[in-house]
C-alpha cells in the first residue's frame, strides 16, 4: 500500500523507463550535433561529434588533433633563476657551487627533485653537475608599507660543477 500516490502496473512502469530513455538519447543526439562557434579560438583544435551516419569528418578532426605539438609529453618545465646574494657568491667562488631559485610551470613544486635539476642546468648551461642538493625556504611574515604581509616560500638548490666548469650568471 503506497503513502504518496496509487500503485503502478507492471506496464505503467515499461512506459515510464521507455519514455526515460528514448528522452536521454534525444538530449545526446543533440550534444553530438552541435557545432563549434566560427570564430573562437577553439575550433581549430576542438573535436566535433558527428551522428553515426556521417563518418567523413572523423579523419580529419584526428589528424587536426595529433599535428599539434606535445611540449615535453606532460613534463613539468623547470625554470633555474640565479639566487644572487653575498653567501651564494662565496659559494660560487671558493667552493664550485652554485644557487638558484627553481620554479616549475607543472603541477606544483611536488615534481622537483634533484635529478630534473640536474638535467635542467645541463640543459640551460651546457655543464654537468655532480652534486644537487634542494632547501625548501619557508614562508616569512614580514612588513610592508606598515601592514603584516607573508612573503611565500620557495625551492633552492646548490648546484656544484666539478673543477674547470663554469656558469656564467650576468
Amino acid at each position: 500500500m503506497p503513502i504518496f500516490g496509487k500503485n503502478k502496473t507492471e506496464e505503467e512502469v515499461k512506459e515510464s523507463k521507455v519514455s526515460k530513455v528514448s528522452s536521454t538519447s534525444k538530449s545526446a543526439k543533440k550534444s553530438a550535433t552541435r557545432k563549434p562557434v566560427v570564430g573562437s579560438a577553439v575550433t581549430s583544435t576542438a573535436v566535433v561529434k558527428t551522428p553515426a551516419t556521417s563518418t567523413a569528418s572523423t579523419p580529419a578532426v584526428i589528424s587536426a588533433i595529433s599535428s599539434t605539438p606535445a611540449t615535453n609529453a606532460g613534463q613539468p618545465v623547470i625554470s633555474l633563476v640565479p639566487h644572487v646574494t653575498e653567501k651564494a657568491n662565496f659559494h660560487a667562488e671558493k667552493l664550485n657551487s652554485y644557487t638558484f631559485k627553481v620554479t616549475s610551470s607543472g603541477s606544483g613544486t611536488a615534481s622537483i627533485n634533484k635529478k630534473s635539476i640536474a638535467k635542467a642546468v645541463q640543459t640551460k648551461y651546457k655543464v654537468i653537475p655532480t652534486k644537487v642538493r634542494i632547501i625548501n625556504t619557508a614562508e616569512r611574515n614580514v612588513s610592508y608599507r606598515g601592514r603584516p604581509v607573508t612573503k611565500s616560500g620557495f625551492k633552492k638548490a646548490y648546484v656544484t660543477l666539478k673543477k674547470g666548469d663554469k656558469i656564467e650568471i650576468a
